[in-house]
């Protein structure tokens, strides 16, 4: 049986996330906007304040967050988890309020079907200004994401060097057993 193309795609990213250097690379992002960004940013939309939407339980994503030896402050509808190697830290949300798509202003049509579709939002901060920590966090979230059979979106996926090319984002949607 063939893989779905979604599924590729999220197994592609997450290759790519572990494989990409965080080092600097000369980007134009047009309009003379001309800029040192780091691999991670340029070509995976690797940045302090990265969101992934999810359509999940938060208690779970928690839980298994918990597991990895995240700890931090636990709410009803969030949490503020710190990665055990002082990485940075991960937020939860329940909704795509704090969700970062403000370069999505133009393009309503998808911003409506994000919030339609997912009702949970993790925002990655690094510790500091190094982007290789907020790329093990995604990971983990992955992980989590695959392992749970999740549905889950990357807005930002794209990378900086394509922000206009919405082909490039991320999407999974697998098949979950009902439990």
């Amino acid at each position: 049986m063939k893989t779905p193309i979604m599924m590729d795609k999220l197994k592609e990213y997450l290759d790519r996330l572990r494989k990409t250097p965080d080092r600097k690379v000369r980007v134009d992002l047009g309009e003379g906007d001309i800029r040192q960004l780091s691999m991670l940013t340029a070509e995976l939309g690797v940045y302090d304040n990265y969101s992934i939407l999810l359509r999940a339980n938060i208690s779970e994503i928690i839980q298994f967050l918990k597991n990895k030896k995240y700890d931090g402050q636990i709410y009803s509808d969030s949490a503020v988890l710190n990665h055990p190697k002082g990485f940075g830290g991960i937020d939860l949300s329940a909704g795509t309020d704090n969700a970062n798509l403000g370069y999505l202003y133009e393009r309503q049509d998808i911003v409506s079907k994000l919030v339609r579709d997912y009702n949970l939002t993790a925002i990655v901060h690094p510790a500091g200004k190094e982007l290789a920590g907020c790329a093990s966090m995604i990971i983990d979230v992955i992980e989590f994401i695959r392992k749970e059979k999740i549905p889950a979106c990357f807005p930002t996926s794209m990378g900086w060097r394509n922000q206009r090319n919405f082909s490039r984002v991320v999407y999974y949607n697998p098949t979950r057993p009902q439990k």
